[in-house]
């Protein structure tokens, strides 16, 4: 009797722990919602997603992936955005310009991996300096300029440009082209670029090949096509000092000037306020200023430049000294 009530009992603890056993696993892969792909630029864009269902266990990894081929997987490229359910913001990099791209959000849990929906975008159109560094372009008029200040530490033959570092008195003395960063500090070259004297502009050899460093007649064409009142041509644009309505404050960043300084960027050429380097008194107006070179020479000791102010709608004209340090951007004829 013993054995015949002891069997039924070790079959029903059977069947309980089996049936438990598979409550416990039956898991599920998560679900996720890739966001849209925002703040595209020439190598980077933002993107993310939102794990809208954990699947009943711990997300243990989450973020995008990318490739220029349909279906990207996490083999592909990707970025690691935490753990755990709810929003995540993912930043992609190292993209190439003017290329189409494929991205889905991830998440991965113990069950598997899960993706969502796919996105495309293309970056942006951009021009590489002989370090590698790519800039985003725009067209205005009859050319396309560079929408960020030069940064290059290298001429577009190769050869190193000087870096003089903290000293004054080489800064001075150059007369063979040099740059600086701003407050000589690196840090600064992604938001200010770099400083250069004009004996580095007049080498020919600064901005990438098929570019140059604009003219003062350029500097005129690009002044009278964004300002709304004085058009390209005008004698206005001839003259020094303050001229025109408000091209500087249509050429100037939507941030980053003093407060009531910033402009409205109406044409994404984003001019910031990196401030000079002169060659008597070290840095200055940085953050407050910002002062681009033109290719012409205008005596045996200056060369033509202009200047955006933060308190000033307009573009003041007028002239530095080559062994200063400015801003450049550069500029090509357009297709």
């Amino acid at each position: 009797m013993k054995r015949i009530c002891f069997l039924p009992i070790v079959t029903a603890l059977v069947l309980v722990s089996s049936v438990g056993g598979c409550s416990k696993d039956d898991g599920k892969v998560p679900v996720v919602i890739t966001a849209e792909v925002t703040d595209i630029a020439v190598t980077t864009a933002i993107s993310g997603g939102t794990v809208s269902d954990d699947g009943g266990s711990l997300i243990n990894a989450r973020g995008v992936c990318w490739s220029t081929s349909p279906n990207p997987t996490i083999k592909d490229s990707k970025t690691n955005d935490g753990t755990g359910a709810g929003r995540f913001t993912s930043a992609i990099t190292g993209l190439v310009p003017d290329t189409d791209y494929f991205v889905r959000a991830y998440a991965s849990n113990k069950k598997g991996t899960a993706y969502g929906s796919i996105m495309t975008f293309r970056t942006a159109e951009g021009v590489a300096d002989s370090d590698g560094n790519y800039y985003p372009m725009i067209r205005i008029g009859n050319y396309e300029w560079m929408a960020e200040n030069l940064k290059t530490t290298k001429f577009n033959d190769g050869s190193n440009i000087e870096n003089l570092g903290m000293s004054l008195a080489a800064w001075n003395s150059n007369t063979s082209g040099a740059y600086c960063w701003v407050n000589n500090n690196e840090g600064n070259k992604d938001t200010h670029g770099a400083l250069y004297n004009w004996f580095a502009v007049n080498t020919g050899k600064l901005c990438p090949q098929g570019w140059r460093v604009p003219s003062d007649d350029e500097w005129k064409y690009l002044e009278g096509m964004v300002d709304t009142q004085v058009p390209v041509g005008s004698p206005v644009w001839d003259g020094l000092y303050f001229r025109g309505q408000d091209a500087g404050k249509i050429l100037k960043a939507k941030e980053g000037w003093p407060v009531g300084g910033n402009g409205t960027d109406d044409y994404d050429f984003t001019a910031i306020p990196a401030g000079i380097r002169t060659y008597d008194a070290d840095y200055i107006f940085v953050g407050n200023r910002g002062y681009f070179w033109t290719s012409d020479s205008h005596s045996a000791e200056n060369a033509f430049n202009r200047t955006l102010y933060p308190d000033q709608n307009t573009v003041w004209r007028y002239f530095s000294n080559k062994r200063d340090g400015l801003s450049v951007r550069c500029i090509r004829d357009a297709n």
